[in-house]
């Protein structure tokens, strides 16, 4: 049916006749009254949609797009978006009219959270009012910070025991780097730190009940393995530092990222997408290539021997030093193993956590029992180094330089 079979009974203004209007005769039939009724509901139905159309004169394109308008509404024309398409005709465009219903598409989650998702969630679940301050400006910049705080933390490590290494500067102001003190016991050192650290939070977060986990011995047995090889690993990063430099250290660290997603499917069954998979690789290649590019300057041990002649200290030569580059390739050897270590008692710690099902103790408790075991591994170290450089162990901070 076209269009001008819709407008019958209609006046030239657009609307439909009346019968006091002196054109129409006042006696009507009953099929003009039906026409006369089914005109003028199509009126009212055209002009409830309220066309949106500015700059338009012409009453038949007026026309022409009321009747598409009707069309799209009754089901005879498709259009999503309110364009009209009709099977015989090409696509065409359509004005959108007021009367249609605006769908507003959901707005994207643009939340910025840097943490882990595990920590969103407990903060989610145990402090909203927090974590609802997080998503502000403010708590933004608090969780930039503390991603700057974890970066400098793990930049530091191998930074410090470098420059604690330091006996002295060549001739050309480069550092030059001894044994001022014995490895093993700055790793004893430090677990007993934790140990105590680990002790006073439990004290002063849960009282003496907190204290009392700490020395489960069921849990202490558990963790175990991981102590032992998290110590084992710290000796590891300080000998591997005093032959490296800090930066090619950090460089065969982040094998680790590597090795702990292949670990977590191996152990775990976690599987990363083909994404991640490619972007690992690629950092190890990267990795890779770093440590293939020859160092210019000077061997430390070189450099070492010149400053112990100037400062008469010759006979304290280590008698086990080794030569370039076998020191190097000892380095790398003692990172590869550090990491190594780190990554299989990560993966053991998390097997044990989802393993047991309860709910998990604190923090500072699970390292107060992890301290206790490391503890034990790092004396032994300490004592085992000690017997293969013929150095009295009594002597637990002092060495030759």
């Amino acid at each position: 049916m076209s269009t001008s079979d819709h407008l019958v009974g209609w006046a030239r203004n657009g609307r439909p006749r009346l019968d006091s209007e002196p054109q129409v005769s006042r006696t009507v039939s009953h099929s003009s009254q039906v026409v006369y009724s089914d005109n003028t509901a199509l009126w009212d139905l055209l002009t409830k949609s309220a066309l949106i159309l500015d700059g338009v004169d012409d009453a038949r394109a007026l026309m022409e797009y009321r009747h598409r308008n009707l069309q799209w509404r009754t089901g005879l024309a498709s259009g999503a978006q309110g364009e009209v398409t009709m099977a015989d005709q090409p696509p065409k465009g359509f004005v959108r009219c007021s009367s249609w219903p605006t769908i507003k598409a959901p707005e994207p989650d643009r939340r910025i959270w840097m943490l882990s998702v595990e920590v969103e969630k407990d903060l989610k679940a145990k402090a909203p009012k927090i974590w609802n301050r997080l998503q502000t400006h403010l708590g933004q910049a608090i969780q930039y910070l503390v991603l700057m705080l974890v970066v400098a933390t793990y930049a530091a490590c191998p930074l410090t025991v470098s420059w604690a290494k330091v006996v002295g500067h060549g001739e050309d102001g480069l550092p030059i780097k001894g044994r001022p003190f014995k490895e093993g016991s700055v790793i004893v050192a430090s677990w007993l730190l934790i140990c105590c650290v680990g002790l006073s939070l439990s004290f002063a977060s849960g009282g003496l009940k907190h204290v009392r986990q700490c020395f489960d011995l069921k849990h202490i047995i558990v963790f175990a393995p991981a102590g032992i090889g998290w110590a084992m690993a710290d000796v590891c990063e300080v000998l591997a530092v005093a032959r490296i430099d800090p930066a090619t250290y950090g460089v065969l660290s982040q094998g680790r990222l590597l090795s702990s997603a292949a670990a977590g499917w191996m152990i775990c069954g976690a599987w990363q997408t083909g994404l991640q998979w490619g972007i690992l690789a690629c950092l190890s290649l990267i990795c890779m290539a770093y440590c293939m590019v020859p160092d210019d300057s000077r061997p430390n041990s070189e450099r070492l021997f010149e400053w112990r002649l100037r400062q008469d200290t010759w006979l304290t030569v280590d008698r086990f030093h080794t030569p370039e580059p076998e020191e190097h390739l000892l380095g790398g050897i003692f990172a590869l193993t550090k990491v190594t270590l780190s990554v299989l008692c990560s993966v053991y710690v998390e097997t044990c956590f989802k393993s047991s099902g309860a709910q998990p103790m604190r923090l500072h408790v699970q390292m107060t029992q992890v301290s206790f075991s490391s503890i034990i591994a790092a004396s032994t170290g300490y004592l085992l180094i000690c017997l293969l450089r013929h150095e009295d162990p009594t002597h637990f901070f002092s060495s030759s330089v």
